[in-house]
């Protein structure tokens, strides 16, 4: 597989977990997530890692796994802060942030 088919397999798996998560196969766009993100690791684009990641840590929130949800955006949140995208920036902390508040809610229920 060369390089060019590579990027665009990675889009055509990003693609998918974006329509597979909308209708609600979680599992499978999380899959479809993770086949993308591998692909956009080996041939070193960050940017696109860092935008998978960021759908793969909300699927991950969607199916209540917060603390795996949360490991996932802050990797995106690391890469994106490095590219110096404020845009891309805000949106990745706003995610970790409703995670965190998840959270929050999830440990205190335990304590009462």
């Amino acid at each position: 597989m060369r390089m060019g088919d590579e990027h665009g397999m990675a889009q055509v798996f990003y693609h998918m977990g974006n329509v597979l998560a909308a209708n609600g196969q979680l599992e499978d766009g999380r899959s479809a997530f993770s086949k993308a993100l591998d692909l956009t690791q080996r041939i070193g684009d960050e940017y696109g890692a860092a935008k998978i990641l960021h759908h793969l840590g909300a699927v991950l929130e969607e199916q209540d796994e917060l603390g795996n949800a949360e490991q996932v955006c802050e990797r995106a949140e690391e890469i994106l802060a490095r590219m110096a995208d404020p845009h891309a920036l805000a949106e990745i902390r706003e995610t970790l942030q409703r995670i965190r508040k998840r959270q929050e809610g999830v440990e205190d229920r335990h304590v009462q």
